[in-house]
């Protein structure tokens, strides 16, 4: 119980962490998706060496091949496509419409998660996730609408296969993550997010010189080379995703991951959901409307009703 009480409190600021990511790309308009991308994840990586560096080179021979692969597909699936998707949802399909999909990653994990490893009845997990499901779609009708109407028609299926895109890859990493975390328990949780970090700075290395010498159009060189505030905006919001929702959250949720079960690791990213409109409504300074508000309460409660089903049929098979 104190075990799952840590992964709880763990999970929870990992996703206080994580709802950043849904207004931070919109106070950077003056830099492109894939310029926002790679900047959170080249500082990511970056941080991630130095966090190796600091340590000597214990972490990657302590880390075998196999492993290192592992972190190649879980970075691919996690970092790159995953906040590829988010940051195309947020431009072209709009932050309610982006949270709104992402949102559904709860239900996912958990379904997916009980499908690899049955942790608890089926028919047990229905009710919440509809209920989950229902919150979901509440909290975002009008404003999904809304865009769906105004919006370009091209721009905003962009937008949608991108998000349905990071919906997927980010549950496939939950999942198999939290897998992986404990069928190796000899390897330190705490430096999984470094090994993971370095292999990202790779990958978006190999990504930034296919747009800044292949395709030139997506990366503009100019943003850089002149020092302004627009540029020292770009730093900051880059270096806060890169070293604190990337390293700090994966930090975090790969600690959340070693105590809880897949079946509580799903709902309990709605809390990412929470966090994200929370931010939003804030950035844009509003207030939910009624059908938004009753929207959040079903999150909320169905968060915890799905956490009482676990602990009052914990590995109950159907």
């Amino acid at each position: 119980m104190v075990d799952m009480s840590r992964g709880i409190l763990f999970a929870t600021c990992a996703c206080l962490i994580w709802g950043f990511i849904f207004i931070i790309p919109n106070m950077l308009m003056s830099f492109n998706s894939v310029e926002v991308v790679l900047g959170r994840y080249i500082s990511y990586g970056i941080f991630s060496v130095a966090v190796i560096l600091r340590k000597g080179w214990k972490i990657p021979m302590r880390f075998p091949p196999k492993a290192w692969l592992t972190a190649v597909l879980f970075a691919m699936a996690s970092n790159i496509l995953y906040y590829f998707g988010v940051v195309w949802g947020l431009r072209f399909a709009s932050a309610p419409v982006t949270v709104l999909i992402v949102g559904l990653a709860p239900i996912v994990i958990a379904l997916y998660g009980n499908w690899h490893v049955r942790e608890i009845s089926y028919k047990h997990m229905i009710l919440p996730c509809i209920w989950i499901g229902i919150g979901v779609i509440l909290v975002n009708i009008t404003e999904f609408a809304a865009q769906a109407v105004s919006r370009d028609l091209r721009e905003y299926a962009v937008g949608m296969f991108g998000v349905i895109v990071a919906l997927f890859g980010w549950s496939f990493y939950v999942v198999h993550n939290a897998r992986f975390l404990k069928k190796n328990v000899h390897l330190p949780v705490e430096e999984w997010s470094s090994v993971i970090g370095t292999v990202t700075l790779l990958l978006a290395s190999l990504i930034a010189c296919f747009f800044i010498f292949v395709v030139k159009a997506e990366v503009e060189i100019a943003h850089f080379a002149t020092w302004s505030k627009e540029l020292v905006g770009f730093i900051v919001g880059a270096s806060f995703l890169g070293i604190a929702c990337s390293w700090g959250g994966c930090y975090l949720w790969n600690r959340a991951s070693s105590y809880l079960p897949v079946s509580v690791l799903g709902p309990l990213m709605i809390l990412e959901t929470i966090f994200g409109l929370i931010y939003v409504y804030a950035y844009n300074l509003q207030l939910p409307s009624f059908v938004e508000l009753l929207g959040i309460v079903l999150l909320i409660s169905g968060l915890f009703y799905a956490l009482r089903v676990f602990k009052a049929r914990k590995f109950t098979h159907s």
